[in-house]
This record gives C-alpha cells, sequence and structure tokens, in this order.
C-alpha cells in the first residue's frame, strides 16, 4: 500500500517536472513569430539583400533580409506572373507578399531618410 503511494507520488512529480520544463523552453513559435507581410517595395537593395517595405495594414516600415531561397510573391508589378520570383526580380513600387519571421527581440533600423524600419527575415 505504501509502496503504490510513493510510486504514485513519484509519477505525478515527474509530469510536473517534464511539464514545467516544457513551458519554460523557448519554442519556435515564441521565439520567432512568423506572419505575413503585405506592401509595397520602397526600395531594393541587392548588395545587401533587402527590401524596405511598406505594410499595406498599418504605417509601419519593414526592412526585410531575403535570404536564399526566401519565398516572395510579386501581386503587383511586371514580373508579377513569376511563380518564385527572386529578389533582382522586384522593383521598387512592386506589391509584395512574403512570409517574415520576426526576432524575439523587435530591432528597428534608422533609414536614410530618417525613418525607423523595423527589421525582420524573409521565409
Amino acid at each position: 500500500m505504501r509502496s503504490t503511494t510513493i510510486r504514485s507520488l513519484a509519477t505525478v512529480i515527474l509530469t510536473l517536472s517534464i511539464s514545467a520544463a516544457a513551458v519554460a523552453s523557448p519554442s519556435s513559435a515564441s521565439s520567432g513569430k512568423s506572419f505575413m507581410l503585405y506592401g509595397k517595395v520602397l526600395s531594393v537593395d541587392l548588395k545587401a539583400k533587402t527590401l524596405t517595405v511598406a505594410d499595406s495594414y498599418s504605417d509601419k516600415i519593414f526592412l526585410v533580409k531575403v535570404p536564399e531561397g526566401a519565398s516572395i510573391k510579386i501581386t503587383f508589378g511586371i514580373n508579377s506572373r513569376y511563380s518564385e520570383p527572386q529578389l533582382r526580380d522586384v522593383n521598387r513600387n512592386d506589391r509584395v507578399i512574403a512570409r517574415c519571421k520576426l526576432t524575439p527581440r523587435e530591432h528597428l533600423a534608422l533609414l536614410d531618410d530618417g525613418r525607423q524600419a523595423i527589421v525582420v527575415t524573409a521565409n
């Protein structure tokens, strides 16, 4: 009887400690939140591999880092019929959709004209 109680208590303690560790550890959802960015391209920098995009739904400006293989969809522009456009295919004033990932801490960048932009990475 006593050994059954001790085993039950040990099982409960083990379960609680594992669940507490799982909650405390950073998950991929909380460490880098992913979102869809719909906006107008303000500038393209091929050397730095970045886009400056004005969000369609808010007044925010995003500085989007575009690594190799990241997917960007051009919804309005000269190259809008490309199924998988590259960074070199994006032009100023194009409308784009990009899945972006926020860094754990929101970083701000200062643009040449004095405005601030939120730095994100395209997936």
